[in-house]
């Protein structure tokens, strides 16, 4: 079973959001952590409720 076709998987940028959450994080940029968080949230929580009903 596929969780993510291979388009969506290969033009995936979570690896540098999360990157980019961090930096933010050093940097004390709060909105900008939930702005990243939010978008991360969403992403990944669309696939565990994939995986959860497959």
């Amino acid at each position: 079973m596929q969780l993510i076709d291979d388009p969506t998987l290969e033009s995936d940028t979570s690896a540098d959001e999360v990157h980019m959450l961090l930096e933010a994080l050093r940097n004390g940029d709060v909105e900008e952590v939930g702005e990243i968080f939010q978008t991360l949230r969403d992403y990944w929580g669309e696939l565990a409720a994939r995986e959860r009903f497959n």
